[in-house]
């Protein structure tokens, strides 16, 4: 019951998403934390 509902919320978080077109690439892009050296190779 429990999984059911967190399923059901994921989806509608992922229409409102994307109703609103705002895509999650665009948040990353938005939101760029310090990346160490290393995972840039």
């Amino acid at each position: 019951m429990k999984r059911r509902f967190l399923f059901a919320l994921v989806a509608n978080l992922a229409v409102f998403v994307a109703l609103l077109g705002v895509r999650p690439t665009s948040w990353l892009a938005w939101y760029q934390p310090e990346v160490p050296r290393e995972f840039l190779k």
